[in-house]
């Protein structure tokens, strides 16, 4: 069986709960009985032994991330980092999702697409 959570604070419980449709499980970070990340992947997820689980590296912090592969390990699980954040190659500027903004020095923004290109220029 498939599944997909959503782990978010007070700050976004309203927010989360109108925008996640029913395929989503809303774990609302914080209050009693709402597993960890770790915990729902080795239970409530229903991974059996060997599983992969991927993440983005870049949005997670180092400690927790080898706190994560600690415990995953022991479970039997692996967890893996992905070179692309999965939910920016599926929500993208063609379906209503603002080009993200590059700042550097001096407060200058532009946006994160004309930036990539600009670095890429030889």
């Amino acid at each position: 069986m498939l599944q997909a959570a959503c782990w978010t604070d007070g700050r976004y419980f309203l927010q989360a709960a109108d925008q996640l449709d029913c395929n989503w499980q809303l774990m609302r970070m914080g209050e009693e009985g709402v597993p960890t990340y770790t915990e729902w992947l080795l239970g409530g997820a229903n991974l059996t032994e060997g599983s992969r689980v991927g993440a983005d590296p870049t949005l997670i912090g180092a400690k927790t991330w080898l706190e994560m592969e600690a415990e995953l390990e022991e479970g039997g699980l692996v967890l893996v980092s992905f070179a692309d954040n999965l939910v920016d190659r599926v929500w993208t500027e063609e379906d209503g999702r603002e080009p993200s903004t590059v700042r550097g020095r001096g407060g200058r923004g532009r946006n994160a697409i004309a930036a990539d290109a600009k670095f890429k220029e030889p």
